[in-house]
C-alpha cells in the first residue's frame, strides 16, 4: 500500500512539474514554424512566459504575404486540468477587415483535460457575439452567432435554425 500512495505521489510530483517547467516559448516557436507551412506568419511579437503562462504582446500576422491582423495580446494558460488561449484587442486589415467589417474583441478558446478533443469557443467584437465548439474528433468548427451590428458579408455565412443565427465549418 506504501508502495502505491508514493508512486502516485511521484506521479502527481512529475505532473506538477512538467506544467511549471514546460518549455512554453519552444512550444510557440513550434506552433509558429508548423503555421509557416501554410504561409501564415507571426512577426513583430515580443514573448514573455510565466510558470504557469505564455505571453505574447504586439504581433503581426499575415497570410500569403498579407497583412490580416494585429493581436495586441495573446496570452496562453496551462493548469493541471485545463487550458486556455485568450487573444485580445484584435485589429483586422485589408481582406479580414473587408469581410468583418469590424474589430474583434476577444477571442477566448478553452480545452478541457476530461475532453482534449473539444475546444469551446467564445468570441467578442463590435459585431456581436459568437459562442461554440472545435469538435477535432469530428473536424468541425460550431458558432451560434449573435449579430448587433447588421454586416451582410458575415450574413451570408450564417444559417439560420429555430435557435437563431450559426456558423459552421468542416475542416
Amino acid at each position: 500500500m506504501r508502495l502505491v500512495k508514493y508512486l502516485f505521489l511521484f506521479l502527481f510530483t512529475f505532473l506538477v512539474a512538467l506544467f511549471f517547467f514546460m518549455p512554453k516559448e519552444n512550444l510557440y516557436y513550434y506552433l509558429e514554424k508548423e503555421l509557416q507551412k501554410h504561409n501564415i506568419i507571426i512577426s513583430n511579437e515580443k514573448i514573455s512566459t510565466t510558470p504557469v503562462s505564455l505571453k505574447i504582446v504586439h504581433a503581426d500576422v499575415s497570410a500569403q504575404g498579407i497583412p490580416i491582423a494585429y493581436i495586441t495580446e495573446a496570452k496562453f494558460t496551462t493548469y493541471l486540468f485545463y487550458n486556455t488561449l485568450s487573444l485580445n484587442s484584435i485589429e483586422l486589415k485589408n481582406i479580414a477587415k473587408d469581410f468583418i467589417q469590424s474589430d474583434i474583441e476577444e477571442i477566448l478558446l478553452k480545452e478541457n483535460i476530461t475532453n482534449p478533443f473539444y475546444i469551446s469557443v467564445d468570441i467578442t467584437g463590435e459585431f456581436g457575439r459568437a459562442k461554440g465548439y472545435i469538435d477535432l474528433k469530428k473536424r468541425l468548427l460550431h458558432l451560434d452567432v449573435t449579430l448587433q451590428k447588421e454586416i451582410p458579408a458575415i450574413r451570408s455565412y450564417l444559417q439560420q435554425s429555430d435557435k437563431g443565427w450559426y456558423y459552421e465549418y468542416k475542416f
